[in-house]
C-alpha cells in the first residue's frame, strides 16, 4: 500500500496544471512521500522497494530545490556521531551521541533504538565493553517492541561487537540472553 501513494503524487504532479510555485510545492511533497515509503519498505526489509522510493526522493526533492528538507540541526548530529562510529573515531562519537540522546523524544522508539546502537559500537569501540553492553541491552530492548528489519541488523551488530568481551560479566548476560 504505502508503494502506491509516490506513484499517486507523481500522477497528480504530472496531470496537473500549476505556478512554477506549486509545483515545486507538489515536487516537496512527493519527496517527503517516497522518503517516508522508503523508511516504511527499509523497515519492511523490502530493500530494493526502498531504493526505489529514496532515489525517487532525492530526484523529486532535488528538482524542487529541497534537497534538505528534513535535515535538522539533531539528524545532522545523528548523522555526524554515525560517521564517527563507522570510521572508528569513538572519542569524538560517544559525547555526540550521548548529547544527541540527552535531547531525543523517547516516543521516536525505532530512532532511539538505532541511536543508541551507535553508542553501544562506540563504547565498546572505547573499550568500555560494560558501558556497551549497558546501551546494548537498552537498544535491545526498545528494538524489541516493533518489527524493524533495519533495527534487527543494528541489533546483530551491537551483538558481534560484543563478542570478542564475552568473558565480560556484563556482556556474558547481554549475549546469553539475545544472541540466541
Amino acid at each position: 500500500m504505502y508503494s502506491r501513494e509516490p506513484d499517486v503524487a507523481v500522477r497528480l504532479y504530472r496531470k496537473t496544471t500549476h505556478s512554477e510555485e506549486t509545483g515545486r510545492s507538489l515536487l516537496s511533497g512527493v519527496g517527503e512521500i517516497a522518503q517516508i515509503a522508503g523508511w516504511i519498505a527499509s523497515d519492511a526489509g523490502e530493500h530494493d522497494q526502498a531504493a526505489r522510493a529514496y532515489r525517487l526522493g532525492v530526484s523529486t526533492a532535488r528538482e524542487a530545490g529541497d534537497w534538505a528538507y528534513w535535515g535538522s540541526p539533531e539528524e545532522l548530529d545523528v548523522m555526524d556521531a554515525r560517521v564517527y562510529t563507522e570510521l572508528r573515531r569513538p572519542l569524538r562519537a560517544v559525547p555526540l551521541l550521548r548529547e544527541v540522546l540527552s535531547r531525543y523524544d523517547s516516543t521516536h522508539t525505532r530512532d532511539l533504538a538505532l541511536c543508541l546502537s551507535w553508542l553501544a559500537v562506540a563504547l565498546v569501540d572505547t573499550n568500555e565493553p560494560e558501558e556497551g553492553a549497558k546501551t546494548a541491552r537498552r537498544m535491545l530492548d526498545l528494538a524489541a517492541g516493533f518489527p524493524s528489519d533495519r533495527t534487527a541488523r543494528r541489533g546483530h551488530v551491537v551483538l558481534a561487537k560484543l563478542e570478542p568481551y564475552r568473558d565480560v560479566p556484563e556482556v556474558r548476560e547481554i549475549l546469553d540472553t539475545y544472541a540466541a
